[in-house]
C-alpha cells in the first residue's frame, strides 16, 4: 500500500513540474512579447522625432506629438 501511495506522490510531482514548466514557458513568451512591443513603439517614436528635426519642427510640438522627453529630443538634435 505504501509503495502505492509513494509512486502516486512521485507521478504528482512529475506531473506537476511539466505543468509549470508549460506554464512558466507561456509567460515568458507573453512577457517578451509585451516587452517587444513597448520596444518597437519606442523606437517608432524616435524615428518619427528624427524626421519631425529634419523638417525643423519645434522641440515642443515634437514632445506633444511623440512623448518622448524634451531633453531625449534636444540630444537626438545634437547628433
Amino acid at each position: 500500500m505504501e509503495e502505492g501511495i509513494e509512486k502516486g506522490r512521485k507521478e504528482g510531482i512529475k506531473e506537476g513540474e511539466v505543468k509549470g514548466r508549460a506554464e512558466g514557458r507561456a509567460e515568458g513568451r507573453a512577457e517578451g512579447k509585451a516587452e517587444g512591443r513597448v520596444e518597437g513603439e519606442k523606437q517608432k517614436g524616435i524615428e518619427i522625432a528624427q524626421k519631425l528635426l529634419e523638417k525643423k519642427m519645434d522641440i515642443k510640438t515634437i514632445v506633444e506629438i511623440t512623448g518622448i522627453p524634451e531633453a531625449e529630443i534636444k540630444n537626438m538634435r545634437k547628433k
